[in-house]
């Protein structure tokens, strides 16, 4: 880190604006006064507080760029794991069930999930359960149990029951 400044007996203009434009921080006449040594400091200590931000910006955004790649790194490992996983299912002949419908993705970054098609057997099956277990104690996780299917999440459910309450509000409003 360097500052610095020049000391000379010229003080004329071009003399002094020809130090700064070859980077001195600071121009002096001679003799200098004590009083002028000590602002000195000044610089010192602004240069040093500017170097240390720009220390912490650049470790800030080395950080975000590490942070960045990692991530990428893991999106892209997760899709080759998914991608490898419905290949296994594909050579296995597991094609998805008639309440499944797994579209592919339009770009692999933009991985989904499977969308849950309820078909009317499916929600005659999900309305059984809902009656056998009452309408008080029809939460999604005893739903899944009750359905017993495979692939079918307590999400799915959950998302098919808030639904199912809307659809049976909106039934007993109109009779």
């Amino acid at each position: 880190m360097f500052v610095s400044t020049v000391m000379s007996s010229d003080d004329k203009r071009e003399t002094i604006m020809k130090g700064v434009i070859h980077g001195a921080c600071d121009y002096m006449v001679k003799p200098v006064r004590m009083d002028a040594v000590e602002l000195l400091w000044q610089h010192v200590i602004r240069k040093r507080r500017n170097d240390q931000l720009k220390e912490m910006e650049q470790a800030m955004e080395d950080k975000l760029v590490v942070e960045e790649e990692e991530k990428s790194r893991s999106m892209k490992k997760k899709m080759k794991k998914r991608k490898d996983k419905k290949e296994d299912q594909e050579d296995e002949g597991g094609e998805s069930s008639d309440h499944m419908n797994t579209a592919s993705p339009a770009s692999a970054s933009a991985i989904k999930k499977p969308r849950m098609v309820w078909t009317p057997a499916l929600h005659q099956q999900f309305e059984a359960a809902v009656n056998q277990l009452g309408y008080s104690r029809a939460v999604p996780k005893n739903i899944v149990q009750k359905m017993n299917l495979p692939g079918l999440t307590r999400e799915n459910v959950a998302s098919h029951l808030q639904k199912f309450h809307k659809h049976r509000g909106r039934q007993s409003e109109i009779s």
